[in-house]
């Protein structure tokens, strides 16, 4: 696994303006985090990290926090199977807080009991009707949400449905091929989508893979099959 290097802090103009990653953690040596679904724009949850979780998110492309409560690291989903899968982390201009943009694998959930988000109470605000305190029920039920948020459009039918919901799968399914044949440890981001083709003799759809390492070097390419039918010997042969 490559090491990711945090740079020592030097200047304002270095911070803010130059190249270097140089996280500026708290007394406490955490890192406040805001995740949201990379799909919806929906907050999903405010976590922390300290260094370690810090560099594992950005090596294994996979959400990883330090649990105040328990004093421990905590790699999100390892036990539940709702993995956060990393689309896009953003890092704010001193440097002393994190946004990362997610896929969260299994029933979408990210509040550990079970709602779509942690963020379920609406506040009251001054004497407007609708600011009065309530519960919001985001908690999912099935696979239909998770389809929803993937798709440009709401499914219509039970067809539907079930359509995306095999879409979604082997897409995650390719997402660990691909993660497979480069080793779980690589540092780096894996994007797949199904999408049109229109080069000559290829099916209606193909499957595009993007794979974008820690320097930012994006390696893409077309998989000239839908990704339902995509093989371990179809991501060996473009690797």
């Amino acid at each position: 696994m490559t090491d990711l290097k945090f740079q020592p802090r030097q200047s304002v103009a270095q911070v803010e303006e130059g190249t270097d990653l140089a996280p500026k953690f708290g007394e406490d040596g955490l890192l406040p985090c805001i995740t949201t679904d990379a799909a919806t724009g929906d907050v999903l949850m405010l976590g922390w990290m300290n260094a370690e979780a810090f560099r594992l998110t950005i090596q294994t492309g996979e959400a990883h926090y330090f649990s105040r409560a328990r004093q421990v690291l905590w790699h999100k989903g390892a036990h539940s199977g709702l993995v956060q899968e990393l689309v896009e982390a953003r890092i704010d201009d001193d440097q002393d807080a994190l946004w990362l943009r997610v896929d969260v694998t299994g029933s979408g959930a990210s509040c550990h009991v079970g709602y779509r988000s942690c963020f379920t109470v609406r506040c009251p605000m001054g004497n407007r009707p609708e600011g009065r305190f309530a519960f919001l029920k985001h908690k999912r039920h099935s696979i239909r949400w998770q389809c929803m948020a993937m798709s440009r459009t709401r499914p219509n039918s039970d067809l539907d449905w079930m359509q995306a919901a095999k879409s979604l799968w082997h897409i995650q399914r390719v997402k660990r091929l691909i993660r497979e044949h480069i080793g779980g440890g690589a540092a780096c981001l894996v994007s797949v989508r199904e999408t049109v083709c229109s080069d000559p003799g290829c099916p209606d759809k193909a499957t595009e893979v993007r794979i974008t390492s820690l320097s930012f070097k994006e390696t893409r390419f077309i998989i000239h099959k839908p990704v339902s039918a995509v093989r371990h010997s179809d991501i060996s042969a473009m690797i």
